[in-house]
């Protein structure tokens, strides 16, 4: 093993690298010698957001739980069976099974093998049943394309998702789990990001007004005629015109109309369709599964449906692989929201909106608690209001209703409590 800098070196050899890690690397290092006759030489490790600030490093590289090795110089095929050998060899999280352990990413004018490790990291094999022993979370990161020039416009009304705890319906189609954040979701990105809560949540703000599902649990979506019509080669444009055109535009309502469209499209290409609607709370287009970290669309729009931790996870990639989590760093909205929304973002002042949401972020953050208690109040039927974690009359009506209906009584303080006698209607209902 061969080290870019001796501080590295250092880092590698001290106690604060996770051994799992450091086994994986190991592995792949002896398969490459013996394979490929490739020498590693580690470029990167992840650190903790404040030791990487000391050392007046990038600021990207934020965790003990991942590195970075050189690639540059190796055959393409040996880089794909490095990673292929770890992948088939450790899986990253079996409850997310687009994750991998070992990938390749954009880096610059170099391309990195990239290996990380999630709490629920484990051997493939039989043998070793029970997860790797690794005390802290890792922050996923997964296999990145070429950066992405484009995004989709959010839809433009708010939408609200279902509560956790309730099994997948089988009555509507993308119809899942619709799981809201929790504060091990925002804990991974805020890491992966190297960003401040502030800086996110004025992100997930202006891109979906919050929330990442509708009321029927379905995540938000924005179809894209021009996208299906390219993705088709024009075959439907002439029968289909208001879900298959050259011109972009047409968008119609936002919300369960978007389904409309979606599914008419469906039934005349499904992959097209599905690659031709941006999903969940980032609004990141299906064409970009495998920088949302995703071996096909299916796969992706899957884990959109499961919850939106998964939608935020796909948000940072996208943010990381445009390079953008600089800009929410230095607050520097005009040059985030043109990687994000493209040339345009003027027109509809993403920047303004932006800086504007991050300066109301800054003064109160959601109360994640209390956005759970709406969501699962919204998908009851009641009337709570935005769903922005943040206290307000409609939220406390619906509540009472709630109560009052169901002949409860329960603290007006939205608490765990409350949250389970919430899930437990919601599971009773179906």
């Amino acid at each position: 093993m061969e080290f870019k800098t001796s501080r590295i070196e250092d880092e590698w050899n001290s106690n604060k690298l996770s051994a799992l890690l450091k086994q994986i690397v190991n592995d792949a290092a002896a398969h490459a010698k013996e394979k490929f006759d490739w020498d590693f030489v580690l470029t990167s490790i992840f650190r903790t957001a404040q030791e990487d600030a000391e050392l007046h490093a990038s600021g990207i590289h934020t965790f003990w739980r991942a590195v970075d090795v050189r690639t540059k110089d190796q055959e393409q095929a040996a880089v794909n069976g490095v990673a292929d050998f770890i992948n088939n060899k450790y899986i990253y999280d079996p409850h997310r099974p687009g994750m991998k352990v070992c990938f390749k990413e954009p880096h610059g004018n170099n391309v990195h093998a990239h290996f990380q490790i999630h709490a629920n990291t484990r051997l493939r094999k039989q043998d070793s049943a029970q997860p790797a022993t690794v005390t802290e979370h890792a922050a996923p990161v997964t296999e990145h394309s070429a950066p992405v020039t484009e995004h989709a416009a959010p839809v433009t009304e708010p939408a609200h998702a279902e509560p956790a705890g309730v099994e997948d319906s089988v009555k509507v189609p993308f119809c899942g789990k619709a799981l809201p954040l929790d504060q091990n979701g925002i804990a991974e990105i805020l890491d992966r990001l190297g960003v401040k809560a502030a800086e996110l949540w004025a992100v997930i703000d202006v891109e979906t007004y919050g929330y990442g599902f509708i009321p029927d649990r379905r995540p938000l979506i924005l179809f894209e005629r021009h996208k299906f019509s390219k993705f088709t080669n024009r075959k439907f444009d002439g029968s289909n015109p208001d879900i298959s055109n050259r011109k972009a535009g047409g968008y119609g309502k936002g919300g369960a109309p978007q389904y409309l469209k979606l599914n008419r499209a469906v039934a005349l290409d499904r992959s097209a369709a599905l690659r031709s609607a941006s999903w969940g709370i980032g609004q990141v287009m299906g064409m970009n599964f495998e920088i949302a970290g995703y071996a096909d669309v299916e796969q992706m729009v899957t884990a959109m449906m499961t919850s939106e931790n998964d939608q935020l996870n796909a948000m940072a990639n996208y943010i990381i692989v445009n390079k953008l989590d600089k800009a929410m760093r230095a607050h520097d909205w005009a040059t985030f929201a043109r990687g994000y929304n493209g040339e345009n973002y003027a027109i509809n002042k993403y920047d303004t909106r932006l800086a504007a949401a991050h300066n109301r972020r800054r003064i109160l953050l959601p109360d994640l608690t209390l956005r759970a208690a709406q969501v699962y109040l919204t998908y009851l039927g009641y009337d709570a209001g935005a769903i922005d974690g943040l206290p307000g009359q409609r939220t406390s009506n619906a509540l009472n209703h709630f109560y009052d209906d169901n002949n409860l009584s329960l603290p007006t303080e939205v608490n765990e409590e409350v949250l389970t006698a919430l899930k437990e209607k919601i599971a009773a209902k179906g």
